[in-house]
């Protein structure tokens, strides 16, 4: 069982965020472009205000030229 009051280290989150990066049926780009369709990051990958970035989110639902 977990120590549920240890907070996980910055090294333990982003060991979990890549594994479950791994084990995702998207690709990258499919990620991202997901991301972006919700409106949590801008096309440039910048975080958005939705979630307490400085980011507009983008209206449109496609990435700029050049960026596949």
């Amino acid at each position: 069982m977990k120590d549920v009051a240890r907070f996980p280290s910055a090294a333990e989150i982003a060991e979990e965020a890549r594994e479950a990066l791994r084990r995702s049926p998207e690709s990258p780009k499919e990620h991202f472009d997901r991301l972006v369709r919700l409106g949590w990051i801008n096309t440039r990958g910048e975080v958005t205000k939705l979630l307490g970035g400085d980011a507009e989110p983008e209206t449109n639902n496609s990435t700029p030229p050049g960026s596949s």
